[in-house]
């Protein structure tokens, strides 16, 4: 309506707002979408693999207890990155009969989602008090609580091991704390998929260059980058 040149959209539902889309494509208006999924509507979406950011999460737990013991997870089933993320641990557990997942939450979709997460964590981690070598969570922002839950606990560093996925500042902070139980996450580069957005939407929409030249295929892929203790200062601005 306002006669824009280009649309770039954020963690958005394609699916959602399908109609809004398909009027801005009729326009002539190009749409680039970031972690978003792909549409029929749009021109490509940034994103990074997430099944590969599942299986350097998994396989680096894993490798942490030697491939053998009981762990917990967190899951959440309806966002469709975390949701890979768990199918792709289940894979690789399924290849890894040692390792038992003694204890299991899933997050329900609620504006209290912290409170689902310190509730269910809480109970599983009593209940499997000193039965449990690591925890795998599908997002950091669970991973956070489980820390705060497992110092309650009086555990320290290194008597479990906590790895999760999204990086970011406090996720980078908590590794690097000597009383935290963060151990790892996958960190995936938000603010370069934002200029990398940008730039593809310029050539685009500015310079004239056809999409297939900016991008082959329906994804643009970045690369999500492993963040423990041995390369923490990197990211850590």
């Amino acid at each position: 309506q306002r006669g824009v040149n280009g649309i770039i959209v954020c963690m958005s539902k394609p699916v959602q707002m399908d109609a809004q889309f398909a009027t801005a494509k009729k326009a002539g208006i190009p749409i680039i979408s970031i972690m978003s999924g792909t549409s029929p509507q749009t021109l490509f979406d940034v994103q990074v693999n997430e099944y590969a950011v599942g299986a350097d999460a998994a396989l680096y737990l894993l490798g942490m207890i030697n491939y053998q013991g009981p762990i917990l997870t967190e899951r959440f089933e309806a966002n469709v990155g975390t949701r890979i993320r768990g199918k792709i641990l289940d894979v690789i557990l399924g290849e890894n009969t040692a390792v038992k997942v003694v204890g299991s939450h899933t997050m329900a979709r609620t504006k209290s989602w912290r409170d689902d997460v310190r509730n269910g964590m809480q109970a599983l981690i009593l209940q499997n008090a000193g039965n449990f070598k690591a925890v795998w969570a599908s997002f950091d922002g669970q991973a956070f609580i489980i820390d705060d839950l497992l110092k309650e606990q009086g555990l320290k560093k290194g008597d479990v091991f906590l790895v999760s996925i999204d990086g970011g500042a406090e996720a980078f902070r908590r590794i690097k704390d000597p009383d935290s139980m963060m151990t790892a996450t996958v960190s995936i580069p938000f603010e370069e998929m934002g200029q990398k957005a940008v730039a593809a939407m310029k050539r685009i929409a500015v310079d004239g260059e056809e999409k297939n030249k900016v991008v082959a295929g329906p994804y643009l892929y970045l690369s999500a980058n492993l963040v423990d203790a041995s390369n923490v200062d990197d990211f850590i601005k």
